[in-house]
């Protein structure tokens, strides 16, 4: 008898030949059994879980389907970017339906955005936004775990109870209570024999006919949490498939999720934690207000401060608006906020027109000297000369010619707006080691 496991992979084969992304999307993950899942299918730290007993129930279409749905997720990423803390399980896991739901015609049921009277075509983090801030009673799930157990705890009693009540021998009374017993423990142990596992499916019909949307929701998100390691190896196979025009028959519209999940948008902590290989110091401190891992607030915890030196260059030619240079020196200052306790600053043109600032604070005004042509040359080359700084950061709208890099030091490139960025990001790509943002409006 065929597995689920091998009705997995008989379509993931299938995908090898007609769905390159989808395919190579799977393979970076492992796929694992989950006897306790009660729904068919999840993703998150690196692997999809699927459940053996609810996947015996559908079609082979029905498989595929929710299959499908679950590489989309990681496709989009949603289970390893942009997880709000202590965010609200069931409003990520429907916004998620919600946005992938308008991607393609599926047969199988996904929550979408006219039942829950959303709008069409907002973001995933829209659609959170919107759901996490409702006044829905369905919505708070998850928020009182003792009670949830206390009903968890009640509802597998009663069904332990039937199932032992079942398989009692009406002739043998005397020993009703000792058989009740060992058919209860068959029933908690999973495929020990075919008389249990029968047992086990009906206990797994019920409580997965008892299971709420909300409550599924919850579980299809549970393993979800930020990873930029994740996020690196999807964003390899997305390339890709740009690169070779491979999508197979994802949507255009899926398409052109996919290919916006690639821009960089301006995050502080994730301009410093691209340097993070050299940024975190040996010097620990200790904090009350951080518990230790191993035993909590009795003692305490500690934490690490950036010690990185970081190199700035900030492009001030003629191109280049006074607003845009506000915006440059407004970021920078916010960089003392995350730890940076100084930065050297450098002004560029089509030469280095100021000599190094070291900023150890906040400014609330910077002189501006330039104003002329744009050439990427000048600070590269100096970056490359002084080897103390960890990592160059270049404020720029990416308007020059194409420098000579002969560095293989981390430079990342911070663009003026979204425009900015589709037109360099092609260039900034072939040079090694370096990585590229915007500026969102």
């Amino acid at each position: 008898m065929i597995t689920e496991e091998e009705r997995i992979k008989k379509i993931v084969e299938r995908w090898f030949l007609l769905e390159p992304l989808m395919f190579n999307i799977f393979c970076t993950h492992n796929l694992e059994k989950n006897l306790g899942l009660k729904v068919p299918f999840r993703s998150g730290k690196m692997k999809i879980e699927y459940s053996p007993l609810l996947l015996q129930k559908l079609s082979d279409k029905e498989l595929e389907e929710y299959l499908k749905v679950e590489v989309f997720r990681i496709v989009l990423k949603h289970p390893y970017e942009r997880v709000p803390q202590d965010a609200n399980k069931v409003a990520l896991g429907f916004a998620s339906d919600v946005t992938i739901e308008q991607t393609s015609q599926f047969t199988i049921p996904l929550h979408n955005y006219a039942e829950l009277g959303l709008a069409k075509g907002l973001s995933y983090e829209e659609y959170y936004r919107d759901l996490k801030f409702r006044p829905i009673a369905q919505l708070d799930y998850g928020n009182d775990e003792e009670e949830k157990h206390s009903d968890s705890n009640q509802q597998v009693s009663s069904e332990n109870k039937d199932c032992s009540n079942q398989h009692i021998d009406s002739d043998n009374q005397d020993s009703s209570h000792q058989q009740a017993a060992s058919e209860n423990k068959n029933c908690s142990n999973q495929h020990t024999n075919s008389d249990n596992q029968n047992c086990s499916h009906q206990q797994n019909d019920e409580e997965n006919h008892s299971y709420s949307d909300q409550q599924k929701a919850a579980e299809n998100v549970e393993l979800w949490q930020e990873d930029d390691l994740a996020i690196e190896v999807i964003n390899m196979q997305i390339i890709k498939a740009q690169e070779s025009n491979e999508w197979g028959t994802i949507s255009r519209n899926l398409q052109q999720m996919i290919e916006a999940s690639l821009i960089v948008r301006m995050d502080y902590k994730k301009i410093l934690s691209s340097f993070r290989a050299s940024i975190l110091s040996q010097n620990r401190e200790l904090t009350r207000t951080r518990p230790n891992r191993r035993y909590g607030f009795d003692f305490m915890g500690s934490h690490y401060k950036f010690t990185t030196k970081l190199l700035v260059a900030v492009d001030v030619s003629g191109s280049i608006s006074d607003k845009e240079l506000s915006k440059f020196f407004s970021i920078i200052n916010r960089f003392f906020k995350y730890g940076i306790k100084d930065i050297d600053v450098i002004q560029f043109d089509y030469n280095i027109t100021t000599p190094v600032m070291n900023l150890k604070k906040a400014k609330k005004s910077i002189k501006v000297t330039g104003r002329g042509g744009t050439s990427f040359q000048p600070p590269i080359d100096y970056y490359t000369a002084h080897k103390e700084y960890d990592g160059l950061i270049i404020f720029t709208d990416g308007y020059a010619n194409i420098p000579n890099n002969s560095t293989h030091r981390r430079i990342l490139w911070v663009l003026t707006n979204e425009k900015s960025y589709s037109n360099a990001i092609n260039w900034i790509k072939t040079l090694a080691n370096n990585k590229v943002m915007y500026i969102p409006k």
